[in-house]
């Protein structure tokens, strides 16, 4: 059952420790509470955005689009310094 979340800071924090644990820039986060604890039981490379989308509210479209041009644009000036 999926339930809609509000993004509090300490899940914003497990998500993005997760992510990061396994190098991924974008990953999709799957948690469940359990006696008042979260626990992360997948990270999903390819994310269900929709899913993403219904659960919390935020289209994060536009913020990976801006990731893309940003990552794009630092390997490109980095390139041309060599």
């Amino acid at each position: 059952m999926t339930a809609k979340v509000t993004m509090t800071p300490m899940l914003k924090k497990i998500a993005l420790t997760a992510t990061k644990a396994l190098g991924y820039d974008i990953a999709g986060i799957d948690l469940f509470e359990y006696n008042n604890k979260y626990f992360v039981f997948e990270v999903n490379f390819s994310p269900q955005w929709q899913k993403f989308k219904e659960v919390t509210g935020i289209s994060p479209a536009k913020d990976i689009v801006d990731l893309a041009i940003k990552k794009y644009e630092k390997t490109k000036f980095a390139t041309l310094d060599k």
